[in-house]
């Protein structure tokens, strides 16, 4: 049953730390409220800085008033928050298409349609932005599909996560190079890039000291990031660390 405005209202000023916030301002945007809509994301996001929803819907709302970037900013803290948000990913791979990025755009689309293979609006558009020499002239949409979903074939850190012990292996060796690349860099500093799935990918592996240390870095450039904090502390009860 859906609730009203004015209910929803009236839960909000008796609650502003409850993520009702984020169903209201999708309400307001709903009515053509925007302004209000984004006001209330804002003072709920305050109290709620890592509910992925609340940072969607703001992101909805500053789309619908043209400020394009700060939307796409939103839709990356959702991401950062919840990687396999579809919708999220959705935004970012249209957004991303209309400014001419064309690569990041395939990427979001691709990990949409790993998350919902049988969208058939996704295929089209990743068929439609993918570089016609690097598309097979015989390959059948079922196999374009399987490879989209094959953790070989990844093209982001929150792709879907490998199984075997392989892409491990090459993660390994590229933060190798990268570490090697950083030392003969004439005193340049080279980050290696740091993500949940990394972690995750040498926690499957049984490499929990490595895990932890790619979560304690994650906690140190983003103090708020919660999923990283929990997941550390996960790792660290279960190693002893």
């Amino acid at each position: 049953m859906a609730v009203s405005k004015a209910k929803l209202e009236r839960i909000f000023e008796k609650n502003p730390t409850s993520i009702v916030f984020a169903r209201l301002a999708d309400t307001l945007l709903q009515q053509g409220n925007a302004k209000r809509a984004i006001e209330v994301c804002r003072k709920g996001l305050k109290y709620r800085p890592s509910y992925a929803t609340g940072h969607l819907v703001l992101g909805k709302c500053y789309l619908a008033v043209e400020r394009v970037e700060e939307a796409r900013q939103e839709f990356h803290k959702v991401l950062r928050l919840d990687a396999s948000y579809l919708s999220a990913l959705w935004h970012l791979g249209g957004i991303e298409g209309d400014m001419g990025w064309d690569d990041a755009s395939i990427v979001h689309y691709k990990q949409a349609l790993a998350l919902d293979p049988f969208n058939t609006e996704l295929e089209t558009l990743v068929l439609r932005k993918q570089p016609e020499s690097s598309v097979p002239q015989e390959t059948e949409p079922s196999d374009i599909l399987d490879e989209l979903q094959s953790p070989t074939h990844s093209s982001s850190p929150f792709d879907a996560e490998p199984d075997s012990e392989a892409p491990l292996g090459n993660l390994v060796q590229e933060m190798a190079r990268i570490k090697a690349r950083a030392n003969s860099s004439n005193g340049i500093k080279i980050e290696p890039i740091i993500t949940h799935t990394l972690a995750e990918i040498y926690a499957n592996q049984g490499l929990i000291d490595q895990a932890v240390e790619i979560l304690e870095q994650l906690c140190r450039r983003d103090p708020g990031n919660t999923v990283a904090k929990a997941r550390l502390e996960a790792y660290r009860t279960s190693s002893g660390v």
